[in-house]
């Protein structure tokens, strides 16, 4: 990479663009790929020797599908965090309206408890939910200034429990092309689900909480920390792409986003991914 700036090789950065398929040619290798101005409408063609994907878990595993790559993993063991809910209402001021969002985070459930020794993931503090939401959580004919009041009261906490793979969680894409999301949490996810949301309620209350909420999930919308479409392994019976995040059946397709993670591993996601993609931009600069 840095040899590639020394040179002065330049680096051409496409706003307001989708790529819409990856063309290939000979024995099945990209040959190109087709954007979309989403403007203007038009479509371009870039000719390329390798494609690195990156458009995360959902998005790069749609890409795979439409350009009619065919490994039966691909798109399969979808992943998302499992993430109970917990609040607690203070008689004072929390200030976590007006602070920063992430105050909290701790890890001392993250290898279980002593009446559920499982691994479960971290805990960590949510921003106070705004009109809209609270409006969307059960609270939409309660006066504007008793929300002010009750959200300036509250401290919500959301655990980030490891969920683990299964096949039947997939990303697909319909006959039009639409994306397709299925996904569904297993009893063994409810469950350490539900032992560190007792967990997070214990803690609120021994900190001043005169009520708990919990039990609660996020909405439909949520799909916060997805990835595992395109897992990498050391075999294609197991695994989409291998452990340099290369597609087994074709080395000129790498992977550089969350949807290479094997498992969730129960913690926010992104200095992984960070940390793996700049792996494999070192493995493909090495190879310019």
């Amino acid at each position: 990479m840095h040899k590639a700036i020394e040179r002065g090789d330049s680096l051409t950065l496409k706003m307001q663009c989708e790529v819409e398929k990856i063309e290939r040619g000979s024995g099945g290798r990209p040959s190109a790929v087709w954007l979309t101005d989403r403007v203007s409408g038009s479509k371009v063609r870039y000719t390329a020797k390798r494609c690195v994907l990156s458009a995360g878990a959902i998005g790069s595993a749609s890409l795979l599908l439409k350009s009619g790559f065919d490994h039966p993993l691909i798109g399969r063991n979808y992943m998302m965090h499992y993430s109970p809910i917990a609040i607690g209402i203070f008689a004072r001021p929390t200030g976590a309206s007006e602070m920063f969002i992430k105050q909290i985070g701790y890890s001392d459930y993250y290898f279980g408890t002593s009446d559920l020794p499982e691994k479960m993931g971290i805990v960590q503090s949510l921003p106070a939910p705004g009109p809209l939401m609270m409006a969307k959580t059960g609270l939409p004919r309660v006066p504007e200034w008793l929300l002010r009041i009750l959200r300036s009261r509250m401290l919500p906490l959301v655990g980030i429990v490891e969920d683990l793979p299964d096949p039947q969680n997939q990303v697909s894409i319909d006959r039009s092309g639409a994306i397709q999301l299925r996904h569904q949490f297993s009893d063994f996810d409810r469950e350490r689900g539900a032992e560190l949301s007792r967990r997070m309620s214990g803690l609120l209350r021994s900190t001043g909480a005169i009520h708990c909420v919990s039990g609660l999930r996020p909405s439909q919308e949520h799909v916060a920390h997805q990835c595992g479409t395109i897992r990498f392994g050391r075999s294609p019976e197991r695994a989409v792409a291998d452990p340099d995040c290369r597609l087994f059946d074709q080395p000129d397709v790498l992977v550089a986003d969350g949807s290479f993670m094997p498992t969730s591993l129960g913690v926010g996601s992104p200095l992984t991914i960070i940390a793996n993609a700049l792996r494999v931009a070192e493995i493909v600069a090495s190879e310019v």
